[in-house]
């Protein structure tokens, strides 16, 4: 078999892995790509998962029937990684596997796919998207809602602001609002927003709509820095992750004490919100124990507990 190909499937350097995958791109090395495709349908996993990803990289749409077939029949990890590399390689002829992930046991799976289904977009797609947002199954309705965010089409307006104002549960209503929050802010749909806001008694979901809202340029600092001293750790992490998006001096005031809050997400959401600050010119410079930490470099596992699946990310909190 070629060395670009060995390489491929036996190099544990990802550097040397990637360059392998790049000259593969290259237009001289178009008829060797055929070989990668052999390596879609070896058993060992190591190999399957680096030939997933190497197809996905290259964006072989040839490969695209073969890998909705491991997304429908393969493993925990090889269903994730099938439905990565969908987002590149698609087409409609997938679009049964891709509508069927949606409702996969892997939550982050069912992510993907519909991230696949927006790449992919047209009509079809977006039939698809609206179909699983009125699911009565929540995850696959949460999903569909994810992939209407990701492809921003206007025509999806209508049906957001009725899942908005439906006696639905708080996290349909609330990423109804993100995905509204994404197109074009008429001052009608701000008020909708505001309104379900107004309504909504859970902080958690109130702070969302508040997100919402800040992205599409109210500011409502007013209502969100007082729960960042909030008793409860969850409405600290919604509230220190929602005033990210609306800079004042007391937001970076209540986040300089938050980096030291004893629950690590808490810790986290302020870390992030003080870098998106500082990353925008707004703040000059962080304290010695503010560097924000390293998460351009997260690494991602499957953790098996209680029969489900789950992707763990595990952050380095080490200053940079």
């Amino acid at each position: 078999m070629n060395d670009i190909i060995k390489t491929i499937a036996s190099e544990r350097d990802l550097k040397k892995w990637r360059t392998a995958v790049y000259a593969l791109g290259q237009p001289a090395n178009r008829e060797k790509r055929f070989l990668l495709l052999e390596l879609l349908f070896r058993k060992k996993q190591k190999v399957l998962l680096r030939a997933i990803q190497a197809v996905g990289m290259l964006g072989l749409r040839i490969a695209a029937s073969r890998l909705a077939y491991l997304l429908r029949f393969g493993g925990p990890y090889v269903r994730l990684a099938a439905a990565i590399a969908m987002k590149t390689c698609a087409t409609e002829r997938e679009m049964d596997e891709l509508e069927e992930a949606l409702s996969d046991v892997i939550v982050e799976v069912g992510i993907e796919s519909s991230m696949a289904i927006a790449h992919l977009g047209g009509y079809a797609g977006l039939m698809v998207l609206v179909k699983a947002a009125d699911s009565e199954d929540q995850i696959v309705a949460l999903h569909g809602l994810y992939g209407i965010e990701e492809i921003k089409d206007p025509e999806c307006k209508p049906h957001l602001l009725r899942l908005l104002e439906a006696d639905r549960p708080g996290e349909l209503r609330t990423a109804a609002a993100s995905a509204l929050a994404g197109m074009e802010p008429h001052s009608w749909i701000r008020q909708s927003i505001k309104c379900a806001m107004l309504e909504e008694e859970d902080d958690k979901f109130q702070l969302e709509f508040a997100t919402a809202l800040m992205r599409m340029g109210e500011d409502l600092s007013w209502l969100v820095l007082p729960k960042l001293k909030s008793p409860d750790a969850n409405t600290r992490e919604a509230a220190a992750m929602a005033i990210g998006k609306c800079f004042s001096e007391d937001a970076v005031a209540f986040l300089r004490e938050l980096v030291k809050d004893p629950v690590a997400d808490v810790r986290r959401a302020a870390w992030d919100s003080l870098a998106t600050f500082y990353r925008a010119g707004k703040i000059t410079e962080l304290g010695k124990r503010e560097k924000f930490p390293v998460y351009a470099e997260m690494v991602k596992h499957l953790e098996f507990e209680d029969n489900h699946y789950s992707i763990v990310q595990v952050m380095d909190e080490k200053d940079v």
